[in-house]
């Protein structure tokens, strides 16, 4: 399963056609470096609705207590077009892992989307989700969305990247419907559910457990439900701390006291921001390679995506 590929809905313009309003590409090195790892879904909805390459600029204005979809140059009301084309695309979309929309798009951004005030306004009056954006939010509430600007930050890209290739594993386990392997799974995601949320780590584990002898399709539609709540929130320091501390056990009588203090050290620099998370992680991983820790290795938690994924880039020093 290390080479499972997600399936990521990507707008169209995000380094793959120049089919931006005034005919542009938009260059994301996140996403061209995801794109040859996942199976990509894509459209275009202004193009697609019939707007063309290049085309005039649409935006959201207040009409009223409404917010409209507008052509300001011929004052065309593209809303409902927009709407029912949003709603045909989000329906026809199967096994989706995740999304990445255009920023700020008025069709495609799910967030902090300008709003004018009025059709003759040139100011904002506050923001919002373009329409096809706010369609995937609705459609999909417990996926993860992202646009190409969030993506530049670490703490992002990787809780992105995170969740779309675990779901993506769970995907394909879910294929044969065996108990043994989604026990399998649970087992070698175990400490990386543990880093996000341990409740819905305990949760997942009573549905693996399936002790009420539940048919086996309810226990997978059960478990996957519960695995995407997982990923709605960040990991925290704390449990990542106690992540830490567990699998440092499991070599506490064969480090010697300077090793020790080395791990800690390195602890305390990532709590005071010093350091990222993956600095201790790999001095973990590698205690588990020397010492052939066959169940430690076979965690997710060390390697939840592709390494070549695994770039340290950021575009602000952000805690991860």
């Amino acid at each position: 399963m290390r080479n499972v590929k997600p399936v990521v809905f990507i707008s169209k313009c995000i380094e793959q056609l120049p089919c931006r309003w005034n005919g542009a590409i938009i260059a994301s090195a996140e996403v061209k470096q995801l794109l040859p790892f996942i199976d990509l879904k894509t459209a275009c909805p202004e193009a697609d609705i019939g707007l063309g390459i290049p085309r005039d600029p649409i935006r959201l204005e207040l009409h009223g207590e409404e917010i409209r979809l507008v052509q300001p140059s011929t004052q065309r009301d593209l809303t409902n077009e927009m709407t029912l084309f949003s709603e045909d695309l989000c329906r026809g979309l199967k096994d989706i892992d995740g999304f990445i929309l255009k920023s700020k798009s008025p069709s495609c951004g799910f967030k902090e989307v300008k709003i004018y005030a009025n059709a003759n306004s040139k100011t904002k009056s506050g923001y919002g989700a373009g329409i096809f954006g706010q369609m995937v939010m609705t459609h999909f509430p417990h996926l993860m969305i992202e646009d190409e600007g969030r993506l530049t930050n670490l703490k992002i890209r990787d809780h992105f990247l995170t969740a779309i290739f675990t779901l993506a594993r769970f995907r394909e386990i879910k294929k044969n419907l065996k108990m043994a392997d989604l026990v399998a799974f649970h087992a070698s995601h175990k400490f990386l559910f543990l880093a996000y949320n341990q409740k819905q780590m305990r949760v997942l584990g009573k549905i693996t457990a399936n002790l009420d002898k539940r048919p086996i399709e309810h226990v997978f539609e059960d478990y996957q439900l519960n695995l995407r709540l997982v990923f709605k929130t960040q990991v925290r320091i704390k449990n990542v701390l106690n992540v830490w501390m567990h699998i440092m056990g499991f070599f506490s009588e064969q480090l010697n006291s300077a090793e020790k203090q080395n791990l800690l050290d390195k602890m305390d620099e990532y709590v005071s921001d010093t350091v990222p998370a993956s600095v201790v992680t790999e001095l973990l991983y590698s205690l588990c390679i020397r010492f052939n820790h066959g169940h430690l290795l076979n965690q997710y938690f060390f390697k939840p995506y592709p390494k070549e994924l695994m770039n340290i880039h950021d575009s602000a020093r952000r805690r991860i």
